[in-house]
């Protein structure tokens, strides 16, 4: 029986203590209004007219708010009107490069080269932005065609030949360093911009739409202009990617545009692709890994013949049958493109930018 009545007792005390809680919350909540209610009355207070508004005062209140209003409706709409452009500017962009074209038909693993860029400023930075990233995503695909090593160094060029007498040549070069990536990298990127920007070229270079690029990439994309004669221009995007919590290489990519509506039409043109890259293999080694392809001409007008780009090119192929002096074309193709070993090292001797 004493410990029915001490449970008792103990809820009892146990419920009392809750209502107490309870009763000081509400206490402490009618203070705080009551505070509120204070502080609001003061403000009433002080902003109090002393007189009613003339209706020169709440027509001109509501001429202020019309025109922010109006303001902000105009805002919206030129913001529209502007997206509406972008969209049908970009629609028109991607249909330029999925339509069908002499350029779209190369083998297999090069099918999706094909570039063009718009007049519009807007559309001219997405197209910069999402060809450089569509390189650099599809560099592990086209790097798996070349059988790297998985250590040491290689140097592999061959021809890949379509069914359209379209040839592409295709250089892998693969060389490791004794050095931590940063040390590489600060030794080589120079050179790998120069090639890129095709400073020991004969012709003049121009250097096109730095400030859209800036607002991509500052400081890490380049886009050229070599014009090589009357017909031939070689235009090439580049963009450097570093690296970042996604990814410790440092991936240099490259990309011809073929059709660029602010730029005249070049004749004759090539598919070019290169990728640099720099990744570590270790705390103090570093590998560096190069692609190059580069094709036969092309046009945007008709396919172009081994024969026609010989002539242009100025290539003596000497007498004989078709099939033995288009032989011949491909043989002097070859040995002007092959890259020996020193070739590579040379290019690859390590400049250090001015600091």
């Amino acid at each position: 029986m004493p410990e029915a009545i001490d449970a008792r007792t103990t809820r009892t005390l146990r419920n009392t203590a809750k209502v107490q809680r309870y009763r000081k919350r509400l206490v402490a909540t009618k203070e705080d209004l009551a505070d509120q209610a204070t502080r609001l009355q003061t403000i009433i207070t002080v902003h109090k007219l002393t007189a009613p508004l003339g209706w020169d005062d709440v027509c001109s209140a509501l001429a202020e708010t019309r025109e922010e209003a109006s303001a902000s409706n105009r805002a919206l709409k030129a913001k529209r009107n502007e997206m509406d452009q972008i969209i049908a500017t970009m629609t028109k962009w991607v249909a330029s490069m999925t339509r069908p074209s002499v350029q779209s038909m190369l083998p297999k693993s090069l099918g999706w080269s094909r570039t063009s860029l718009s007049a519009d400023r807007t559309s001219r930075k997405m197209g910069f932005d999402w060809y450089t990233l569509h390189l650099r995503n599809n560099t592990d695909r086209f790097f798996a065609q070349c059988n790297f090593p998985s250590n040491g160094g290689t140097n592999c060029f061959h021809v890949v030949e379509g069914d359209d007498d379209i040839f592409h040549f295709i250089w892998s070069y693969q060389h490791e360093y004794e050095l931590p990536i940063q040390d590489v990298y600060a030794g080589i990127r120079l050179p790998i911009w120069r090639k890129l920007r095709a400073d020991t070229s004969a012709f003049p270079i121009e250097m096109l739409d730095q400030e859209l690029l800036d607002d991509v990439a500052p400081r890490k994309m380049m886009y050229r202009r070599v014009v090589l004669s009357e017909k031939r221009t070689d235009v090439l995007l580049t963009r450097e990617f570093p690296a970042d919590a996604t990814s410790d290489r440092i991936v240099f990519v490259s990309g011809n545009i073929h059709e660029d509506a602010l730029l005249p039409e070049s004749h004759y043109l090539r598919n070019r692709m290169f990728w640099h890259v720099l990744e570590p293999v270790g705390p103090n080694r570093t590998r560096l890994r190069v692609v190059w392809t580069i094709s036969s001409f092309l046009s945007n007008q008709k396919p172009v013949t081994w024969a026609e780009e010989a002539a242009v090119l100025k290539r003596d192929l000497g007498d004989g049958p078709e099939h033995v002096r288009k032989q011949r074309f491909h043989d002097i193709s070859r040995r002007d493109m092959a890259m020996p070993d020193d070739a590579w090292k040379a290019l690859f001797t390590f400049e250090y930018e001015a600091s």
